[in-house]
């Protein structure tokens, strides 16, 4: 997977997860939230730590980790974070034990604590994996973001085939317009390549008796892989031009959509088709 292709995906989850995330707290993580409060996506944090004395140790009893040692003078009440930020920096980046000691230098009592609560100590994280959740269950719901997972789920022994149609029936009776299903059914059609199910999608959404043109998002992105490679060896064109020219050679899109898709005027469309003609690579 590409970095395009995931940060697409990435996308499709987020934007489904505002809508899907009191409900699928309860099914999928096993707890009932009643109120939340919503935090920034992107956590900015600068972090320029210089402990005190850090080394990679081995013991007699051939034990080896890092030793972390800082030195205080005083109590600080923000000691038990600092380490803890220490602690998972060097683990990071090392991928070793890391055993920490804090000496106390002040004479001041001694009040500073050295453990988080239970709560915040950072031991690991609750791994949770869709595919072991009944898809019935996302299919059931009423909600679209979260029926469109349901190809992410267990099919148990149901044919790819039988849940797809399940999906995009049910996408039908809870869509509320004609342009709300289109927007769920090419995200369907997104997530299923995470499955390696986007033919069989492909191919079923074709089939059954819903106005949007699933064809015609195929052919863009046969356009786009074909203009990525031809891309390597035609460097000097510009990468809208590349897809431009391969949207017009697979001839499946008219000019007014090959310009819709493209965000580029009719005139360039036609333009650059009849560059292609002159240059014998697409015939009149």
């Amino acid at each position: 997977m590409d970095q395009q292709e995931a940060r697409s995906f990435d996308k499709i989850l987020k934007e489904n997860l505002e809508a899907i995330f009191l409900p699928l707290s309860e099914k999928l993580l096993g707890f009932k939230i009643v109120r939340s409060e919503p935090l920034p996506e992107k956590l900015q944090v600068t972090l320029e730590r210089e402990p005190d004395f850090i080394r990679i140790v081995e013991t007699e009893t051939q034990e080896r980790f890092i030793l972390h040692l800082e030195f205080q003078t005083t109590n600080d009440a923000e000691m038990m974070y600092r380490q803890a930020e220490y602690k998972a920096i060097l683990q990071r980046k090392y991928k070793l034990a890391v055993r920490q000691f804090v000496i106390y230098l002040g004479i001041q009592k001694l009040h500073m604590q050295s453990q988080l609560p239970e709560a915040q100590q950072i031991i690991g994280f609750e791994l949770k994996n869709i595919q072991e959740y009944g898809y019935e269950n996302l299919v059931a719901s009423t909600i679209p973001e979260e029926i469109i997972l349901a190809i992410l789920g267990d099919f148990h022994l149901a044919p790819p085939e039988v849940v797809i149609r399940q999906i995009v029936e049910r996408l039908q009776i809870v869509s509320s317009s004609e342009s709300e299903l289109k927007r769920y059914i090419r995200k369907l059609n997104m997530l299923s390549k995470l499955r390696k199910l986007s033919e069989q999608t492909i191919k079923i959404t074709e089939a059954m008796p819903i106005t949007y043109d699933i064809e015609t998002d195929y052919a863009y992105q046969r356009g786009v892989q074909q203009g990525v490679q031809q891309g390597v060896q035609q460097g000097m064109q510009s990468e809208k031009q590349k897809l431009i020219e391969n949207l017009l050679l697979l001839n499946e899109m008219s000019i007014r959509r090959i310009a819709q898709v493209t965000e580029v005027s009719e005139e360039r469309v036609l333009q650059i088709k009849d560059e292609m003609i002159r240059n014998q690579t697409l015939q009149p």
